[in-house]
């Protein structure tokens, strides 16, 4: 059995990775890396492939460095990966016709892991009350008045129980940008992926900006808001001090629901 991997900088998941698999390691260097993913240079942790080679050989692991010349007609036996996108590139182009088994496993935040919509945990806080219905009611209803062709989002900031700022999201702020006359750069990209990439305002930091606008202070408040916050929104809620997220529906990406929940903010689920 053979273990290949990318292993951009050493941590105890690769540890475990390599101790659950004992075997020769393969590492895929950095040139046949940014074949699949030229946005690799950017990480600035990674270490070479030869030094991490190194790293390994130290602690006692059989470890070679893989470049394009020494794949022709290698047969690996057995292939573990770590279920990564560059792991599946690789193999799909190298590792045809070879037994390889990828490993579901979190190592480092590669592309498939930071658009990754997560199922938001639901086991902790669910609202069924009036109240809280009726609230997040009139964000749904403000989530219509929307322009917005993708995804339409209302949201409602409230105290005591009492609703005073409620928005929706809003594409081409600027009057100058049109989007039947050049379109919208969101179509070019699926749910989640490449969420800030967009003309739009989202209706969490809209409502956020107009507060902020009008002197209003947002800590202790409570936000209702139609779909789970992205991580940007989840991050301005934080710093806001909004203490309560009430929503309907939706799912994290990246660390938004952690984020929240590490700061101290409770996120309730609410349903009829």
């Amino acid at each position: 059995m053979s273990v290949i991997a990318y292993v951009p900088a050493y941590h105890r998941g690769y540890a475990e990775f390599f101790a659950k698999h004992p075997g020769p390691i393969y590492l895929i260097g950095e040139k046949l890396a940014k074949k699949f993913y030229p946005q690799i240079e950017r990480d600035f942790r990674a270490v070479p492939a030869k030094d991490m080679a190194r790293i390994l050989k130290s602690l006692g692991h059989d470890t070679h460095v893989l470049y394009e010349f020494s794949l022709k007609g290698h047969d690996f036996g057995k292939v573990i990966m770590p279920s990564e996108d560059l792991s599946h590139m690789f193999a799909l182009k190298y590792l045809v016709g070879q037994d390889v088994t990828f490993e579901p496993m979190f190592l480092r935040w590669d592309g498939w892991a930071a658009t990754k919509e997560t199922p938001v945990p639901t086991n902790r806080a669910v609202s069924h009350s009036v109240l809280d219905l009726t609230l997040l009611g009139k964000a749904q209803a403000e989530a219509q008045n929307s322009p917005d062709w993708w995804r339409q989002v209302g949201a409602l900031i409230s105290k005591g129980g009492k609703p005073f700022l409620i928005g929706h999201n809003r594409p081409g702020i600027t009057e100058d940008y049109k989007l039947g006359a050049y379109g919208d750069p969101r179509s070019n990209f699926d749910a989640g992926v490449s969420y800030e990439l967009t003309t739009a305002e989202h209706a969490e930091a809209h409502l956020i900006a107009i507060a902020a606008g009008e002197g209003v202070a947002l800590k202790g408040c409570d936000m209702y808001v139609t779909t789970f916050p992205c991580p940007t929104c989840a991050k301005a809620i934080i710093s806001a001090g909004i203490k309560r997220v009430f929503y309907a529906e939706g799912y994290s990406l990246v660390d938004a629901e952690k984020t929240l929940r590490d700061n101290g903010v409770e996120i309730i689920l609410v349903k009829k």
